[in-house]
Parts: structure tokens; sequence; C-alpha cells
């Protein structure tokens, strides 16, 4: 669960955070990530919000060729840990950005949006304005990549999903108590779904929408 909210902080994470991760889903986080940038267009203009420790950037880059990257991250220490992760030559096309979907300029396009394990931080009313901002960088026809966890179904996703909530709201003032049927919402609003994948039993899905 990343940043990019009001008050959330992941900087005492950041050296960890994907270490964590990695334990509790048995690198399930990262697949479900990585399973849709074979979709992404070469020459993307890509748009990746609460981007994290960058561990996704080499893949992207090695896999989508895109144009340049703006790797949107309110933490400065997942900021500072993501420029060491990213290969040299990648660099010159990334724009690090440590801020929010605020400090995205109104006149920035974008041919693709990521956002992984994002929304889940977010009360229902913040992560819809959030979309609506972030909508309006996506360009008609553009696509959007999201991953994150589903409202548990199950005792043991109830069980793990309490654990996490309570582990964040300690450690990054989390402002949720909750995750939403996210794509449900995207779908609401206009993006249209083409494709889906499920990963660590179903718990965490991973969809590809359009904008139409």
């Amino acid at each position: 669960m990343k940043q990019i909210g009001d008050s959330n902080n992941y900087n005492l994470l950041a050296p960890v955070y994907d270490l964590l991760g990695s334990m509790m889903y048995f690198g399930a986080l990262g697949r479900a990530q990585r399973h849709f940038l074979a979709d992404i267009p070469k020459g993307s203009r890509i748009l990746f919000i609460g981007g994290g420790t960058g561990f996704l950037l080499n893949p992207l880059f090695q896999r989508c060729e895109p144009k340049d990257v703006w790797y949107v991250e309110k933490s400065g220490a997942m900021i500072r840990k993501s420029k060491k992760a990213v290969r040299h030559e990648y660099r010159k096309r990334i724009y690090f950005l440590e801020g929010t979907q605020e400090d995205i300029p109104d006149e920035e396009k974008f041919d693709v949006v990521l956002s992984f394990f994002f929304f889940d931080q977010f009360r229902f009313m913040t992560l819809g304005k959030i979309f609506l901002k972030l909508n309006t960088h996506l360009k008609s026809g553009g696509l959007w990549l999201w991953a994150d966890f589903i409202p548990p179904q199950t005792w043991w996703q109830k069980f793990l999903m309490h654990f996490m909530l309570c582990f964040f709201s300690l450690t990054t003032r989390l402002g949720t108590d909750r995750v939403y049927d996210v794509p449900a919402i995207f779908r609401q609003r206009g993006l249209k779904q083409e494709k889906e994948a499920g990963y660590y039993g179903g718990f965490i899905r991973t969809v590809l929408l359009r904008k139409s």
C-alpha cells in the first residue's frame, strides 16, 4: 500500500517495503504489477502514480520502451530509493516528481496511467476525486493499468486485510479502514475494462482498462 495522500507517509517503510511485500505475498505483488506491461505500446508517455521504491522501473523500460515516464511519489525516501534502483541509461527519460497528483501540471497528457497498490489507502470520496484528477491527464483511448487488493471475501482475506490496515494505520497514518472495488468505480466513470487476472487466491487483482 503506497502513498500519495493528504497525510500518509511511507518514509519509514521505504527501506523494507519491498521485502515486507515479498515475504507476505510470495512475490504476487510484483507479478501483478508486471502482468500487463507487454500491452503498453512502445513510445508511450506514462504517468506512474505512487511508484514506491522503483523496482518496476527497469522492467518497464525493458518491456515497453516508453518515450518518457513521470514518476509521482509523495515519499522523499521512496524517490531516493527509486533513483538508485533505475539503470543509468533510463534516467534521462524519467521525471521524478516528489508530490501528489495535484502537482502534475494540467497541460501534461499521457498515453498510459499506472496505479499499483495506490488507491487502497483512500476513503471512497477521496479516491473518486483522485481518479477524476488523474483521468484528466489520460488521453482518449489511453490505457490504465491497475493492480491492488479487492474487498475481502473469505475469512483469511478478512484477517489479512484487518492486519494490513492496522499495520499501515500505525506506521503511515493510513486514511481508510477498508478497500473498495476500484475497477467498478473506474467503469462507472467511463473506462472500459479489457483484461483482468488474479493472484494470491484472487485476493490481488490486476486490470487493464481503456479510456473511451
